[in-house]
């Protein structure tokens, strides 16, 4: 109770793929919760147990308070150097079997820009499991000297892009575990003037390249009982990747 027809629709099927017939064992019923509780979807989700004498079994009541299903967030910062930067993000997120989430961030700023989207596909299958597809590209600029109020005219004695994808498939292992794997590509592009004692207005920046692949395989298990403050548990991490690529440099100015 506490949510919508579609919602309650939502938690109802994940119990009854957890289940083994008609009933639920405890086993059942805690991986059915950690499956909700961890697909983000919901603010609170409060179960409680009433005792049927007549069939003499526990019946589950569960209290469920949903997310927005399109966030948005707005921030940033003010400083009297270069760095001031402004932050916007907005989300939509269904709530199906086959449910579908998008993030999108980005961050403005005289010495920096930049922007991330996150897609992310859940099929309600037995075996939990995610699709998820990372984009970002960014762009920062490196002053000679940080200077104390903003300049317009001040040229960026190096500038670093950055720009990768990357595609993911999780699938989960029991309540601790997860497998991930994922492929990637990247392309890093750098722009610096090799010497301070240059005319920045008729001098051409060197440039260097990287185009890089790669391909990484995490496995995760964890008990611990706090992610902050743990006092019991543990957690194995495990990751194995290979990268690929190559290199590139363009010298504009002679030594």
């Amino acid at each position: 109770y506490g949510a919508d027809e579609q919602a309650a629709a939502y938690i109802k099927e994940v119990f009854r793929q957890s289940s083994h017939g008609d009933s639920l064992s405890l086993a059942d019923v805690k991986d059915a919760y950690y499956r909700i509780v961890t697909s983000e979807k919901f603010k609170d989700l409060l179960p409680t147990p009433d005792y049927d004498a007549g069939r003499d079994m526990l019946a589950l009541d569960i209290k469920a308070s949903v997310k927005d299903n399109v966030p948005i967030g707005f921030g940033g910062f003010i400083t009297s150097s270069p760095h001031s930067m402004i932050f916007l993000s907005a989300g939509y997120e269904t709530l199906r079997f086959n449910s579908l989430g998008i993030d999108a961030k980005g961050w403005i700023g005289q010495s920096y820009y930049g922007g991330q989207v996150d897609a992310r596909i859940s099929p309600l299958l037995k075996v939990p499991s995610v699709v998820r597809l990372q984009a970002a590209a960014s762009m920062q600029k490196f002053y000679e000297d940080d200077v104390l109020f903003f300049k317009e005219d001040a040229p960026a004695f190096l500038t670093a892009i950055d720009n990768h994808v990357n595609l993911m498939y999780d699938i989960g292992l029991g309540r601790n575990s997860k497998l991930t794997t994922s492929i990637g590509f990247g392309f890093l592009q750098d722009k610096f003037y090799t010497s301070r004692s240059v005319e920045f207005s008729k001098t051409e920046q060197d440039e260097g390249r990287y185009r890089l692949g790669q391909l990484k395989l995490v496995y995760d298990n964890k008990t611990l009982d706090s992610d902050n403050y743990p006092v019991s548990g543990h957690r194995y991490t495990v990751r194995v990747a290979g990268i690929y690529g190559s290199a590139g440099y363009d010298g504009n100015n002679e030594a």
